[in-house]
């Protein structure tokens, strides 16, 4: 349908600046206006398959500069057979207390599809992917699909139950690009509460990631380039999770799984500030199991926050087993500034095998080793030859504040207070460890 001019109703207007700061606190050119929203339903309509359809299908097309429309839906529940498909230039405002449940059956569905488009917001809503009615083993069966979209925003909605990822953002070859999420939830998913697999320029803030079980990886949140035959993995880079609570998943609370092509020199890489990781892969023999898990990490930078009641509370693998990482050469910056790594089940923080740098600053490791007392180190390196710990402490309760196994060399202590470790400081037999 077209709509004339007297059926918007004008609701807001921003005008933008010359000159504006991303997230990662880079200056870029800022368009010359932000469009103004206008309401294209002048009431609420159904979520209902048909009529909320129908509104979008009717849209006019979205041009540069337009103004963004803005599609009520009424509070109600609506059991849908077939997946909402977004627009460009739409903000999707959902009344509280709606409900949007999938049907169908199809091991590749999704509730909500946001795929080629740009300038798109979705606002509240619980999306329900209905995982018990698929009996069908399958990792693609998502609640919400973010696909080669760029300026996309989804804020404080509920994504649940699916039988693979709550929101998946990425494709195989196209990253999203300029990606917001905030205040949402995404629990009880069989996969992953959110993954990422293709994206530059992601910011999730405020937001929960917990009770994912069922498939594996079994984590809160999973970042996994894709892979392509003859090609470099996707593209991840400036991706923020600030003030996010991962918690109570089966296997990892955050997962970060580079392939051996990713990018070795991405611009911010991933960026976790003041999160808490907590009480994940508790029960999990996967030897990842983990609070954060950084499986291949290329640059990856976790400022304040606690890690706490996991597994482990940090897990840091520079190489996997697989065949293609035989002869790689090691590499992965890891920084870990001022984290609280606090109560966890086994070592507070594992080197299982080596990165090309490992900085802690100000970080503090104590009273881990909870499954067995004293069995378990502060911070256990079994690989590594560039590992700097300044300040903080890891103290208290661990077997050995610090082991490095036979091997291990460039491990340096600069004012860091060891104290309280039932065997000692630091054991180092046959590696090269400087207390400072």
């Amino acid at each position: 349908m077209t709509l004339s001019r007297r059926q918007f109703i004008a609701t807001s207007a921003i005008a933008a600046g010359t000159v504006v700061m991303t997230p990662f606190g880079r200056a870029m050119a800022a368009p010359a206006a932000v469009p103004a929203e206008v309401v294209a339903t002048p009431t609420p309509v159904s979520g209902a398959d048909g009529v909320l359809d129908k509104v979008l299908a009717g849209l006019p097309p979205f041009n540069a500069g337009d103004e963004i429309r803005v599609v009520k839906v009424k509070k109600g529940t609506y059991n849908r057979k077939l997946p909402i498909r977004m627009p460009s230039g739409v903000k999707l405002v959902v009344a509280a207390g709606t409900k949007f449940v999938l049907l169908s059956k199809g091991t590749q569905d999704a509730l909500l599809r946001i795929e080629n488009v740009n300038n798109v917001t979705i606002v509240g809503g619980t999306w329900d992917g209905n995982k018990k009615i698929v009996k069908a083993k399958t990792e693609w069966r998502h609640a919400i699909v973010v696909h080669a979209s760029d300026t996309v925003t989804i804020q404080g909605v509920k994504a649940c139950n699916a039988k693979g990822d709550g929101i998946y953002i990425g494709t195989d070859t196209t990253p999203c690009t300029n990606v917001t999420v905030t205040g949402v939830s995404c629990y009880s998913n069989a996969r992953a509460g959110m993954a990422v697999t293709a994206c530059n320029g992601l910011t999730c803030t405020s937001s929960k990631f917990y009770s994912n079980k069922g498939e594996a990886p079994e984590a809160g949140v999973v970042i996994e380039p894709h892979l392509h035959a003859g090609l470099p993995a996707s593209v991840i880079d400036n991706v923020v999770f600030n003030k996010c609570d991962f918690y109570s998943n089966a296997g990892r609370g955050f997962l970060a799984v580079m392939q051996q092509s990713s990018s070795l020199t991405p611009e911010t890489g991933i960026t976790l500030l003041n999160c808490k990781y907590r009480n994940n892969g508790r029960a999990k023999k996967d030897a990842s199991a983990a609070g954060i898990a950084l499986l291949r990490p290329r640059l990856v930078t976790v400022t304040g926050g606690t890690s706490s009641g996991n597994k482990y509370g940090v897990y840091i693998l520079g190489k996997r087993s697989e065949s293609q990482d035989l002869n790689a050469p090691v590499s992965g910056t890891v920084n870990l500034n001022g984290l609280a790594v606090v109560s966890n089940l086994l070592e507070g923080v594992i080197v299982q095998s080596a990165v090309s740098s490992l900085q802690l600053k100000n970080t503090t490791i104590k009273y881990n080793s909870r499954k067995k007392k004293y069995a378990y180190d502060g911070l256990r390196i079994k690989q590594g030859d560039n590992v700097q710990v300044t300040g903080g402490g890891i103290v208290t309760k661990h077997r050995y504040g610090v082991y490095a196994d036979p091997g291990v060399t460039g491990v340096v202590l600069t004012g860091t207070n060891l104290t309280g470790n039932k065997k000692g400081k630091v054991y180092a037999k046959g590696a090269s460890v400087t207390v400072a």
